[in-house]
């Protein structure tokens, strides 16, 4: 919701218009400061969660989110631009951090037989969360800079307290000697997955669909707005057709592999990523099969790794580095159109 809620004030509601860069640079740059912890600390969140437990780490993430958003909600008070960025950055980095532990923890939960429908479970939660964040953060970015601020800080607070019920954990390697160089951290890490041929290969299919739904969602205003004549109704719509269709893959892949690793499943994934981006390259009326790119897209992802055991936090930090890669290299330089009746209340 930050994020959405501070793009769109940058994009529509200009905020930051007065500073060095055009809204359409600072929204690369935003991206870039994201996604750029994903690079720098992939590595090092892997190695926390083998040499601590993931639940206490969890929550320590979680205090840290609301210091972020505490310093959030003062930038979105005085309208400062930088410092709302420089929390966007925090915030890639508490992303980071926490990402790979929510995956990571589930073997410690559960039995063998249960981590498809789990897996599917968080995979289905992550992404209707994220498109319940995507609506809100776009329709309270027109409101007062002070209630935004408030809103980010009691989403905040309320996944806190949700990490307080976490059944603790024990860590897995407490003698893991931690490397705090990132860069001899972050070499180590590629290596080791180049060395692993089926683990390496699983990554890249992970970090494909999410190069995908990353394109898919950066043009989707665009391709709301000229292919469709859509106005910002139409485009939350598009969202929650993609996102729903997400969710509702993550279900289906561990009802159709009846809970079992069947990777015959990603190719079915791969065939449906391909014949539905055909179609909407040909039809006019795309967001038809917007939901049916989520279901598809979902089998090319995690249920190849469901099976981590003890590698768990090292393997799911070597997808959140890859996937970062992928990531990076869909952002392009862009300008967010402006609506004619939008305020012009940060000039």
């Amino acid at each position: 919701m930050f994020k959405t809620a501070l793009f769109v004030m940058i994009g529509f509601y200009g905020l930051g218009q007065n500073g060095v860069l055009p809204a359409g640079q600072m929204l690369n740059l935003g991206a870039l400061l994201f996604i750029l912890p994903y690079f720098l600390f992939s590595a090092l969140s892997g190695q926390l969660g083998n040499k601590f437990d993931k639940t206490v780490l969890a929550r320590w993430v979680k205090v840290l989110e609301i210091i972020i958003m505490a310093v959030a909600a003062y930038g979105f008070y005085i309208r400062s631009a930088p410092l709302l960025l420089l929390c966007l950055f925090c915030m890639g980095a508490q992303s980071t951090l926490f990402g790979p532990l929510k995956y990571a923890i589930l073997p410690d939960y559960l039995d063998d037989n249960e981590l498809m429908m789990g897996n599917s479970l968080i995979e289905s939660g992550t992404f209707v969360a994220i498109l319940f964040g995507q609506i809100l953060g776009t329709a309270v970015a027109g409101a007062p800079p002070y209630i935004v601020g408030i809103l980010v800080l009691l989403v905040a607070v309320g996944g806190t307290a949700g990490s307080l019920f976490m059944p603790s954990v024990p860590a897995k390697a407490a003698d893991t000697q931690i490397e705090w160089n990132i860069v001899r951290g972050t070499k180590s890490l590629l290596r080791e997955t180049v060395r692993h041929n089926p683990v390496f290969t699983a990554i890249i299919g992970i970090s494909w669909f999410w190069f995908v739904g990353a394109v898919y969602t950066t043009q989707l205003p665009t391709f709301t707005q000229i292919h469709l004549g859509g106005n910002d109704n139409v485009f939350n719509l598009m969202l929650a057709l993609f996102s729903i269709g997400i969710a509702a893959g993550s279900v289906l892949c561990a009802k159709f592999g009846r809970e079992r690793l069947m990777l015959a499943w990603v190719t079915v994934g791969a065939l449906g990523l391909t014949v539905c981006g055909l179609v909407l390259v040909w039809l006019t009326h795309g967001h038809r099969f917007e939901g049916l790119n989520g279901i598809f897209g979902f089998y090319r992802k995690d249920g190849i790794l469901r099976d981590g055991g003890d590698d768990a936090d090292r393997l799911f930090r070597r997808i959140f580095l890859r996937s970062a890669l992928y990531l990076a290299a869909n952002r392009q330089q862009r300008d967010f159109p402006r609506p004619r009746r939008c305020r012009q209340q940060y000039r």
